[in-house]
């Protein structure tokens, strides 16, 4: 088969990033809510969610987005928790 008729599955855009940026991209798309501290080296994976979830990102289950930023690491485990005891992903 030539190159030039190579017809690709998934066809996308290439870019680079950090795997914070990699890992929000992908949780945004498939989880409904997140319980998140922001706490080195995961601030910018809650800052990021903070923002889709601001600007009404809607999911791949067409329910938008739910971010909850408790008052330190224990509290935003039992966030999670809770969340998961819901129902929610």
């Amino acid at each position: 088969m030539r190159k030039d008729k190579i017809e690709i599955k998934y066809p996308g855009t290439r870019a680079a990033m950090d795997g914070n940026t990699a890992a929000i991209m992908c949780e945004r798309e498939s989880t409904d809510a997140a319980g998140a501290y922001p706490i080195t080296p995961s601030t910018q994976m809650g800052e990021y969610w903070a923002e889709a979830a601001a600007k009404g990102h809607i999911n791949v289950s067409g329910r938008p987005l739910i971010f909850i930023e408790p008052e330190g690491e224990h509290a935003a485990a039992a966030v999670t928790a809770g969340l998961a005891m819901t129902g929610l992903r």
